[in-house]
């Protein structure tokens, strides 16, 4: 029976679709996904004689040798990269399908690995092994078999290549090469599936994934750390007093601290920008986001005159977006891969952000940023 396009789609995400658990407020977690396979190592394949091409290994009746090396092995896929790669190293990571009944992301052994030096990386993978291949649908897709990869990029401070402990990642694909084994279902076939290296980009909405071209799957430095940041808005009812200020306060510390990363005149319009990572007291240990610091825009009335926030200054309100308090997140490097490909997964990333107190726990990007409103509808 041949499916409609709507139980077509929804067929592929149930194969293929990673489901995102929802997330409590500044703590994503990534929920194993329930159907979707990795796998790990390439096939071996002796790559220095002029013999060896993708269908033709050597053999012990063909050996390599100086004279007869003249060509190379073509790659399954590719990957286009951009941002500053720069002392990079490229890894996939097998995502191991079966320890995920618990619920956890998991990875097991990293299949390839290779230092960035260029925007356009080859890789050369090969058949996966047959061992590390699993049918993920036996009823709808008979003999069907998929592995997948998550594509990483860490700063290689060593120079090995592999992920080190300390070593922060850069930047997590949210395109992966999928293998798929075995005949493909009309329905799945239609969408664009093919047995082989197929390109499949994941989203966190548990939409379908995209197809992507497997000889430049995108790959950008998403993690790179942001050491500054800039927001602003409006402040409608200005007096254009100076005694109308607004400080930068830490979350995790009293309402007067000693340090504050901003405090200066409220107008209309504002603007706060902020460089450089907070002082070390300013961080606190966070659910599913680790030690990292939170700062919230506050304007204030200088009510005893000292020019800086204190015990004797009356709040006026937080800064909010869409009626939504904001507060400036600060995470450092991410060096653990879990929590990298989680948050790739919505939209986050290293140094700061800013996030709006509400179930999305997707970050202000680009206008947005500018468009905060200091008004009685936030409170203080």
């Amino acid at each position: 029976m041949r499916l409609s396009a709507p139980d077509c789609l929804t067929r592929v995400s149930s194969l293929f679709v990673p489901a995102l658990l929802a997330p409590a407020l500044l703590a994503p977690a990534l929920l194993a996904p329930a159907l979707l396979v990795g796998c790990t190592s390439s096939k071996a394949v002796d790559d220095t004689a002029a013999d060896d091409t993708a269908a033709n290994d050597d053999t012990s009746a063909d050996s390599d040798s100086a004279i007869d090396d003249t060509a190379t092995v073509p790659p399954d896929f590719s990957f286009a990269l951009s941002g500053d790669w720069d002392g990079t190293a490229l890894t996939l990571n097998w995502l191991d399908f079966t320890a995920m009944g618990g619920g956890d992301l998991s990875f097991g052994r990293v299949a390839y690995a290779a230092t960035v030096d260029q925007d356009i990386i080859g890789v050369p993978f090969g058949v996966p092994p047959e061992s590390e291949l699993q049918e993920v649908d036996p009823t709808n897709a008979p003999g069907m078999k998929i592995a997948a990869y998550v594509p990483a990029l860490h700063a290689d401070l060593d120079g090995d290549v592999m992920h080190s402990a300390g070593e922060t990642y850069t930047g997590v694909g949210l395109a992966w090469p999928v293998y798929v084994s075995g005949p493909v279902p009309e329905d799945l076939a239609a969408f664009g599936i093919v047995e082989g290296w197929n390109g499949m980009e994941f989203k966190s909405d548990g939409s379908p994934p995209a197809m992507n071209d497997i000889t430049a799957l995108p790959l950008s430095t998403n993690l790179t750390e942001r050491t500054s940041i800039t927001i602003g808005g409006s402040y409608a009812a200005s007096t254009g007093s100076d005694a109308e200020r607004v400080a930068l306060i830490p979350g995790a510390l009293p309402s007067s601290p000693d340090t504050v990363l901003y405090d200066g005149v409220l107008g209309d319009p504002w603007t706060i920008s902020v460089d450089g990572a907070p002082p070390a007291d300013h961080f606190t240990e966070m659910d599913g986001v680790g030690n990292a610091a939170l700062e919230l825009p506050l304007a204030y009335s200088d009510v005893d005159g000292s020019v800086s926030l204190t015990d004797g200054d009356a709040p006026i309100a937080y800064a909010c977006w869409d009626s939504l308090p904001v507060g400036l997140l600060y995470v450092p490097g991410i060096t653990d891969l879990v929590t990298a490909v989680s948050w790739t997964q919505y939209g986050l990333g290293a140094g700061w952000m800013a996030v709006p107190f509400d179930d999305s726990v997707l970050p202000l990007t680009g206008d947005d940023l500018l468009s905060l409103s200091i008004d009685a509808s936030c409170g203080a």
